[in-house]
């Protein structure tokens, strides 16, 4: 190991550079238009965040180890760009929907940092808790995971007029 990196933080670097990288391909793309609709990229989005997170659950629990270790500094001031990227994309994004009416006005870093939590914990928690408050043996399948945090996060980000038209649509259909 030690012929490819300098050392165990060099190694811990390229793994995390690796992740974000791999996070950024997977979700990042869905931000941009069409559709024309906020809302519609959100959603998009965390079906994206979702999909990335329910086909290795390991990401997300490497991703929170990173940033829960701050004595060790896994990530933190020397996090890999790609993070930071990630997060000034997403925060332009929810600035440009709160401009556009379509989300609450409300601090976009903070609402990042909620929306990743709520993603990271569903994808963290084991089985055996899942059974407390779900399915008596823990399984969920990860398409109804999936349609109850896009529900959820839009309740939580979307302003109602924005949610009616979905509504709407929904029902002429």
């Amino acid at each position: 190991m030690f012929h490819y990196f300098q050392n165990k933080d060099a190694l811990v670097y390229a793994v995390f550079e690796a992740l974000g990288q791999r996070l950024e391909a997977a979700t990042l793309r869905c931000l941009d238009p069409p559709p024309q609709s906020h809302r519609e990229r959100l959603e998009r989005w965390v079906s994206a965040l979702v999909d990335f997170y329910g086909a290795d659950p390991l990401n997300a629990r490497l991703l929170c180890h990173g940033l829960l270790e701050s004595e060790k500094r896994v990530i933190g001031a020397k996090a890999p760009p790609v993070f930071g990227h990630f997060v000034d994309r997403l925060g332009a994004f929810l600035s440009s929907g709160i401009a556009a009416g379509e989300f609450y006005p409300d601090r976009p870093l903070g609402t990042v940092l909620s929306l990743g939590g709520v993603i990271l914990f569903e994808h963290m928690i084991p089985p055996e808790a899942r059974r407390f408050y779900e399915a008596r043996d823990g399984s969920v399948p990860l398409a109804q995971r999936k349609r109850e945090l896009v529900a959820w996060i839009r309740r939580a980000v979307v302003r109602p007029a924005a949610r009616l038209g979905r509504d709407r649509s929904m029902r002429s259909e």
